[in-house]
């Protein structure tokens, strides 16, 4: 950038417009999304204007999101980085031996309860039944159908306290900051770090607003209209597709701590991960 060019996402940033619980258009999807693009992921006829954001308030159960806070403040500081992030795996054992055994077991029972809340948030139907013998009975789903399972294929859970940093906001992150400016904060794609994620959630286990931490907002860098942010609260999750269509980025926290659940699905069950034993 040229001497006094103002960062990228100052120019990015146009305005601000508040997404409170509900269900909100993807602009990217509406008359300029491709006719061979399909949504939701896998449906086999393409379904113009059909992808959404979504966020959900108050779904998941309370006791589960304050064991979870409290292994976070307790167990995550050996994780941390100098941007202050601490982030664990969620899927499988591996942060059992971090967390301790309770933690583990609610964390296992939210990521169900993420899982299920999405596929019915995206697909707008009920999910899929076990396959059965006869499955011509009613409610069964047969491989033809328009709505494929959508399975878990990545998650972390994620502790942010403010970083050895002079960053106050995604928007102060210029050529001459200091420190390596590539963080949780920077404006990034889902499916492009991985190219199988389909769907995105993010489930917040505190309140943000100055309540439990300040900053670490999530917006939506949309081209147009501005952006549209998301103020974290406990016990909201926020359900989007991974693609393009949702850059995003995370604010900078600036006090207090944030924890987060943050789970990625598939709709390819060959790269799912491993369903609970």
């Amino acid at each position: 950038a040229a001497a006094g060019a103002p960062p990228l996402t100052d120019a990015l940033e146009t305005r601000k417009t508040p997404l409170d619980a509900g269900v909100h258009a993807t602009p990217a999807h509406r008359s300029s999304m491709s006719p061979s693009d399909c949504w939701p992921p896998g449906a086999s006829r393409p379904r113009p204007g059909m992808a959404s954001r979504h966020v959900i308030d108050d779904a998941f159960d309370p006791r589960d999101l304050s064991v979870l806070v409290a292994a976070a403040r307790t167990s995550m500081n050996a994780l941390r980085a100098r941007s202050g992030e601490a982030s664990a795996v969620a899927l499988g054992r591996g942060s059992e031996g971090i967390l301790g055994l309770d933690a583990h077991v609610a964390m296992r029972r939210t990521i169900r309860a993420m899982t299920e809340t999405a596929r019915r948030a995206v697909h707008g139907v009920p999910p899929a039944v076990p396959a059965r013998k006869d499955r011509t009975e009613e409610g069964a789903h047969s491989e033809d159908d328009d709505a494929p399972t959508l399975r878990p294929a990545g998650a972390l859970f994620t502790h942010i306290v403010p970083g050895e940093t002079s960053v106050t906001s995604v928007t102060s992150v210029t050529p001459s900051t200091p420190i390596d400016t590539h963080g949780y904060w920077s404006p990034h794609v889902d499916k492009a770090n991985v190219p199988e994620y389909d769907v995105s959630a993010v489930l917040y286990l505190s309140d943000g607003d100055g309540v439990d931490f300040a900053g670490g907002e999530l917006n939506f860098m949309d081209a147009k209209g501005g952006w549209k942010t998301v103020t974290p609260r406990r016990n909201r999750l926020v359900v989007f597709s991974s693609g393009e269509e949702n850059v995003h980025a995370v604010g900078v926290v600036s006090s207090g701590e944030r924890t987060t659940l943050n789970l990625w699905l598939t709709r390819d069950p060959r790269v799912a991960a491993p369903e609970d034993d």
